[in-house]
């Protein structure tokens, strides 16, 4: 990964980024200078609709923002596909590039703009909005990249809203560590921003002990990560959301965790979710998902486990 790619200027807080990813990531990171003027966008606005709405306009070739993130056969059917965390798209069968550079100048110039604002403000609602603009693939990395720019507050706030929001924990598990470990915002008083009144309630009412959690899963490398439950019967509802699919085997590990590591409660969704560094569940075993009251089979010492 190349830290000047397309060599934008870096992010003022750049230095205070700690992973080589953040780092390339923040070179995508629209500022003022791709702000537009009120003609401009409404004329990238126009341009975007009226092609998609099957308006033929005159040919031109992808910009070299696009073009170096764009892999000609990534996508189905032999299809370019456009790798961008702002255009994230596989081409139609006959690609419009006019589209594309539209597109990507108009939402530039939103993120610009909402990134002049939160930082003005801190408003809650613009950093969110900010993520709302970014493709989701890439939300977590860019949640890393803006970090140091939200005060203390906003950040653990945002934290929980967006980890509710984002599927595939485990996919980006460094990231993840970074952005409960590494972004420089104390935590202390972070369970009282994070948590709403019901989750409080829950999260002050814990025993101080040894707590059993579970994790369902339905794939391998998915049995690694942060995101675990209280609740057997949710855990065994991951493991089946995916079970129709072939070569997946749904799985459910549970584990001991001590309840001085737990990092967040979340029950908006009514799934009862816990947070824990994976390398704090100790204990594993598997439970039987045919009989899930019978005594679990254990894990094999060098196993992983967790979202």
């Amino acid at each position: 990964m190349n830290d000047d790619h397309h060599g934008r200027n870096k992010v003022p807080w750049y230095g205070e980024l700690k992973s080589e990813k953040a780092r390339y990531w923040s070179s995508f990171l629209p500022d003022e200078s791709s702000l537009l003027s009120d003609e401009e966008y409404e004329e990238c606005v126009r341009i975007v609709q009226d092609i998609q709405e099957g308006n033929k306009p005159k040919p031109e070739p992808l910009v070299e923002e696009l073009q170096n993130v764009f892999d000609e056969k990534g996508g189905v059917f032999g299809r370019g596909f456009i790798y961008h965390p702002l255009v994230h798209k596989m081409m139609d069968a006959n690609p419009t590039h006019r589209y594309y550079n539209n597109l990507l100048k108009q939402v530039k110039h939103q993120v610009a703009e909402l990134l002049i604002k939160a930082q003005a403000t801190q408003d809650p609602k613009a950093w969110f909005g900010i993520f709302l603009l970014i493709e989701n693939p890439y939300r977590l990395d860019f949640f890393e990249v803006l970090a140091p720019a939200m005060s203390k507050e906003v950040y653990w706030e945002s934290l929980a809203d967006f980890w509710t929001s984002v599927e595939n924990h485990w996919q980006n598990l460094d990231t993840i560590r970074n952005l409960w470990y590494e972004t420089g915002h104390d935590p202390e008083g972070r369970i009282e921003l994070m948590l709403d009144e019901d989750e409080l309630q829950v999260w002050n009412n814990l025993p101080d002990e040894t707590l059993t959690v579970y994790r369902g899963y339905s794939y391998p490398k998915s049995r690694r990560g942060w995101s675990w439950t209280l609740s057997l019967a949710k855990a065994t509802w991951f493991a089946n959301r995916f079970a129709w699919a072939d070569g997946v085997e749904a799985k459910v590990v549970r584990g001991k965790v001590n309840r001085k590591d737990l990092l967040a409660f979340f029950n908006q969704r009514e799934e009862q979710e816990v947070v824990i560094d994976p390398k704090n569940v100790s204990n594993l075993r598997m439970v039987s998902l045919d009989e899930p009251s019978e005594d679990a089979e254990e894990v094999p010492e060098h196993a992983s486990p967790g979202q």
